[in-house]
Formats: C-alpha cells, structure tokens, sequence
C-alpha cells in the first residue's frame, strides 16, 4: 500500500495555500543503510501508534524478507500536524541515477 493512500492523519493533503503565505521546500537525501532495521522501526511504530495487525503491516510496509523502503521510510518520516504549519506535499522518490538530479540537489 502506497502511504499517500494510508488513512493515517498525516497522508497527503491537497494543495491549498493562501497567495502571501511563506513557502519553503525541504530536500533531504536519504540512504538506507540497513533495510532490516528500517523495517523493524516502521513496524513498531505502527503497531504502537496505529494498531495493525500482522496482515495489515505486510499491506502497508511490505514484509520482514522484502520492505517497501518508501513506505517504510514515509510511516518515519511524514510531517506531523505542527501549529502554524500547512503541509502542502509530502513525496519520496526512489533515485536510482545521480545523473538524473538537478546539479544543486547532490552537490556534484
């Protein structure tokens, strides 16, 4: 199951925004060093704060043997609701080619 579709509080929003409201982006670059571990963080977290079951966790982050990163990865690290705060959009994107990126994003 894709995150965006996760009925969890924190998926994404719509795009909504007054004209003279502030916007920022934030780019940070991951590497996931031990998918294991990741995977073992992403399911604690969600049968603690969310209550899945075995068959629910495998739905949402894929299993133990084969973790959806992404997924893993967006239950970790998706924005929380934060007063004064709009998330706008929340993406990750699986880079497979750091010649894909725009120049400024990795720094080469």
């Amino acid at each position: 199951m894709n995150m965006a579709d996760h009925p969890d509080r924190r998926a994404a929003r719509p795009l909504e925004h007054e004209a003279d409201t502030p916007q920022f982006d934030i780019v940070i670059r991951i590497a996931v060093d031990d998918p294991a571990l990741l995977w073992r963080r992403a399911a604690a977290h969600l049968l603690t704060f969310n209550g899945l079951d075995a068959e629910s966790l495998e739905e949402t982050i894929g299993s133990p043997e084969d973790p959806a990163l992404a997924d893993c990865l967006a239950v970790l690290l998706a924005p929380t609701q934060n007063a004064g705060l709009n998330c706008e959009m929340f993406t990750i994107s699986h880079i497979e080619n750091e010649r894909n990126m725009p120049h400024a994003l990795y720094g080469g």
